[in-house]
């Protein structure tokens, strides 16, 4: 049995992306910057006492600045937070559709088995005319694409809780 619900019906309808993180980073980066604008032009208003008008601006805008540094760094927080919640739930799900897929294939492993060996060349050697072993090569060939089918889709769910997991 396969399983209905995929990653984009688990995840929240508004999903943070990296970019949103990155958006977030550069203007912390702005911020920062206008920062340290403003620490300069504070030395240079720092001996000139008829300016102190000008140095609580300043100082004003600074604080205004580091509240926003400070609203802007929550903000990453909680995109990270919501990143990591949503790579868990496709986390959970690629593992849950791995279970099943490995299910799958030891179910075939096991019929493999119980069946005992049968050759392919058995197969298409016991035709009776040409149309019934034309018929038992496209069986065979099915048989075997729909093995293979399997045994890559594990591969392809390991591949990707592998790649969830480093995330």
């Amino acid at each position: 049995a396969t399983l209905a619900l995929t990653a984009a019906e688990l995840t929240p309808a508004l999903a943070v992306t990296q970019a949103d993180i990155d958006a977030l980073k550069n203007d912390a980066a702005d911020l920062t910057s206008q920062r340290k604008e403003m620490e300069s032009k504070l030395d240079a208003l720092k001996d000139d006492k008829s300016q102190a008008l000008a140095k609580k601006q300043l100082l004003d805008q600074k604080v205004t600045n580091t509240a926003a540094q400070i609203k802007n760094v929550e903000a990453q927080i909680a995109d990270y937070a919501a990143l990591i919640t949503q790579t868990e739930a496709e986390l959970a799900d690629a593992e849950a559709r791995e279970a099943a897929q490995y299910e799958l294939f030891c179910q075939r492993v096991r019929a493999m088995e119980e069946s005992g060996e049968v050759s392919y060349w058995s197969v298409l050697f016991g035709a009776s005319s040409f149309t019934d072993m034309l018929t038992r090569l496209n069986d065979v060939n099915e048989v075997m694409d729909a093995d293979q089918k399997v045994i890559d889709d594990l591969k392809d769910l390991q591949a990707e809780i592998t790649a969830k997991k480093e995330q």
